[in-house]
Parts: structure tokens; sequence; C-alpha cells
């Protein structure tokens, strides 16, 4: 979960999570995702129309998923 974690960190987003892409400057969803398999991103920061979800870099394109699906990612080894 998000604890302190900046803009531009990589995460992981597990298996089903739902994944949001909203219409601009907008809370209304224009397109959901549910993902089959987990996923490694870029955080992109809170929501700007949504305190309860953060924005994820995902396939070309800036999606929302819950908070609680967003999970610190791999360190460098």
């Amino acid at each position: 979960m998000l604890n302190n974690l900046a803009e531009g960190s990589y995460v992981y987003i597990p298996s089903s999570s739902k994944l949001m892409l909203f219409h601009e400057d907008s809370d209304f969803v224009k397109k959901t995702k549910i993902l089959e398999k987990p996923i490694y991103v870029v955080y992109l920061g809170e929501s700007n129309t949504n305190r309860d979800y953060g924005q994820i870099f995902f396939d070309g394109k800036i999606w929302n998923t819950y908070k609680n699906n967003i999970y610190r990612g791999k360190e460098d080894e």
C-alpha cells in the first residue's frame, strides 16, 4: 500500500485489480479494466479528482486504481 511513495516510483499492482480511465478533468469513468496478471508500472501520484485513487502509467495512458491496490515495487538489485 501507499506509504510515502514518491511520484515516478516503480510500483506493483496485483492481478484482479480494477483500473479506471476517467474523462479528462472529471470523475466520470470512460473505461475500466480488470488485470488478468500483476503488473509493474510507474506511479504518477494521487488522483486529481478522488483521493481514494492513485494514478499509474499503463498501456500508454494514465489510469487510476484504488490506493490499496498499489504496492512499492522491487528495489534495484
